[in-house]
């Protein structure tokens, strides 16, 4: 009985431990919920970028490429958790094309935001 109370405390302690430690490497990535996607575009021959939300957005790097994807309705993203993040991608797949076969995505990365453009001061030579 004392055996199975100790297991029974030290699992607690360890999905406690666990727990914290899936939370703290969400909390210091970049991620977002698949359910969020706004919207997408194929990008070039490897990579899909996906809208989330107004202002963010990721490129998705597809093994074996774009080419053969077919998305005029819709895109699936299958994360098998519940948050895409930046990273390797591992396990997360795009659903889409002709025949709805799913690949796994190899790279997720945030896309930069555009870069303000700083006007410079124009200077010229003619008199005035």
């Amino acid at each position: 009985m004392r055996t199975l109370l100790v297991l029974a405390c030290a699992l607690s302690l360890s999905a406690c431990a666990s727990a914290d430690a899936d939370s703290t490497a969400t909390a210091d990535r970049d991620c977002f919920r698949p359910m969020d996607v706004s919207g997408f575009n194929v990008v070039d021959s490897d990579r899909l970028k996906v809208r989330v939300g107004p202002s963010r957005e990721y490129f998705l790097t597809v093994q074996g490429g774009t080419r053969e994807m077919r998305f005029d309705e819709t895109l699936g993203i299958d994360a098998g958790h519940s948050f895409v993040c930046t990273g390797n991608g591992l396990g997360v797949r795009v659903i889409g094309g002709d025949h709805d076969f799913p690949r796994a995505v190899t790279r997720v990365e945030r896309v930069p935001p555009p870069s303000a453009v700083t006007p410079t001061a124009a200077t010229s030579s003619s008199p005035h």
